[in-house]
Order: C-alpha cells, then structure tokens, then sequence
C-alpha cells in the first residue's frame, strides 16, 4: 500500500538516511531542515515536539525549525498538556502555551497512573530515609488533571519499587540519581 503522511498542518514530512537529515515541505512548497539525529515526538498545530540524540534533550521548535520556549531533558504528553523535567532534573506542567502550571517543581514524578488521570509527584529530602528493608521513604503527593488533591505523605506506591542495596556513597549518589 503507497500513500504519503501529511501534518496537521498540511506540511509534507521527509527523512534522509544518507544524510542523516529530516524535515517538511511547506504548503508554498519550501524545504526545511532539522538536521542531527532528531526524532519528532509530536506535532501540533504550530509546533513540533522533537528529541535531539545528539545533546540528549527535547524541545517545542516552530515550523521554521526554529526553539520555542525551554530545552528539557524529559517531556511526557498528556492531552493538552506537557509534563517536562527541565536540565536541572526537576519536574512541572506546562499548558498548551507552553507556560507552567505548577507553582512548585517536584524532583521525582511517577507516570504509573497517568492513563488513569493522576499525577504522582515527590520532593528528596537532604538526605534519603530508608525503611528496616532497604525502601526508601518518600512523601508522594498524588493529583488529578483538576489539580485536585487526591493524597499527601504517602510514603509507598503499590508497584513503585525505590530499593537500595549498596553500602558505599558512590552507590547512594548513584540510588538517588536514579530516581
């Protein structure tokens, strides 16, 4: 079966292996370039959601190829809205403006119930807590997509798995890094 994949916007995607090139061709029929090892996420009306291989990290870029907005290192979609872990490793909501929702930044989020609707959030301590099992104690906070609280300080999630094993400070940098 042929046929040709086509935007939203009714630009025309291409790809270059030999290149390594990919990008679209206008409506009046100008060829634009994202070049690098690029992978495009997702695409909406005026932008295009891309993952750059090359500096590991994602952006929001126009259909001029063009930034807009933050760099991150992380982006989930979730409907109309994106949530992002910027470069510090610190995670928030943006809207469909690209402008956060969150007054506060969390350093963990936890996207096992988010087709269910509800967002998990958590902030690290100094210093980790561990439980007489080598589990991490960690204060979740969980949402829903209102922003509605459903729940504060709960310190385990079923299915959510934050063990330490090692016995050294390299490994502890390395358990929190991970999370």
């Amino acid at each position: 079966e042929n046929g040709v994949y086509v935007f939203k916007n009714g630009y025309l995607p291409y790809y270059s292996v030999a290149r390594n090139v990919q990008g679209w061709i206008t409506k009046t029929g100008k060829k634009l370039n994202v070049e690098g090892k690029v992978q495009i996420l997702d695409i909406e009306e005026d932008r295009l959601l891309v993952r750059n291989f090359n500096k590991n990290t994602v952006n929001f870029i126009d259909f001029d190829a063009k930034q807009i907005g933050e760099t991150y290192s992380e982006v989930i979609k979730d409907q109309d809205r994106y949530i992002v872990k910027d470069l510090q490793g610190k995670w928030n909501v943006l809207d469909k403006a690209l402008k956060p929702i969150l007054q506060n930044t969390y350093d963990l989020f936890d996207a096992t119930l988010l087709n269910q609707g509800l967002y998990i959030f958590a902030n690290l301590g100094e210093r980790l807590q561990f439980n007489d099992y080598g589990y991490v104690k960690i204060d979740y906070i969980i949402t829903n997509r209102d922003w509605k609280t459903i729940a504060t300080d709960i310190n385990y999630i079923y299915n959510v798995y934050n063990r330490y094993n090692g016995t050294d400070e390299k490994s502890y940098v390395e358990f929190v890094e991970s999370l």
